[in-house]
């Protein structure tokens, strides 16, 4: 819970604060929401278990697609990450914030 909690406050600083909406703050929200909802999932997966109902009540192929799209944005953020490094190595005058585009399908 102070996981899910200090995620949140995460989240609304950056909602609050434009001065951390400067790159690569996108970057680092998506993973962030992206924790968060794994935190969310595996809290409601464990809620279950400890109220002894069955899994084959609760996990059904949405939840179980959700967290596998939450686990895998989660990894995909290392890879946004040496992208913009490689790309920022390879052509110093572009401007980070020009591959979102490209950062967004990787990270989705």
């Amino acid at each position: 819970c102070m996981s899910i909690l200090a995620l949140c406050v995460v989240l609304g600083c950056y909602v609050l604060s434009p001065r951390l909406q400067a790159w690569p703050g996108p970057l680092e929200m998506r993973k962030t929401f992206h924790v968060l909802l794994t935190c969310v999932l595996l809290l409601f997966t464990n809620i279950m278990h400890l109220r002894h109902i069955p899994a084959k009540q609760f996990c059904s192929p949405t939840i179980s697609l959700l967290t596998q799209w939450a686990i895998m944005g989660m990894q995909s953020w290392y890879l946004c990450m040496n992208a913009n490094v490689f790309s920022s190595i390879s052509n110093p005058f572009l401007a980070p914030e020009s591959k979102m585009v490209w950062y967004t399908m990787i990270s989705t």
